[in-house]
């Protein structure tokens, strides 16, 4: 799966819907973090990893990509 690709259509959609209901106008700060992660395997038996490319070490690793969307505003965050 193209994660690059899930990210910013993902991302895109999520501003689109943010200024359309004036979500985005909101007095005080608020931010949109994005992160996609990496899990990799710990354990001897894991259900479901696959076979992912790690760019920190620049080689495949078995685990698991993990998708996470933080939105902060002025009053409170949620994850």
């Amino acid at each position: 799966m193209k994660w690059e690709k899930l990210l910013f259509g993902f991302a895109g959609r999520f501003v689109k819907i943010c200024l359309a209901k004036g979500t985005a106008t909101a007095p005080g700060p608020s931010d949109a973090v994005i992160d996609d992660s990496l899990l990799t395997k710990s354990g001897t038996i894991m259900e479901n990893i696959s076979r992912l490319w790690d760019q920190v070490s620049m080689r495949y690793v078995l685990g698991y990509r993990m998708l996470v969307l933080v939105i902060l505003t002025a009053k409170a965050f949620f994850l």
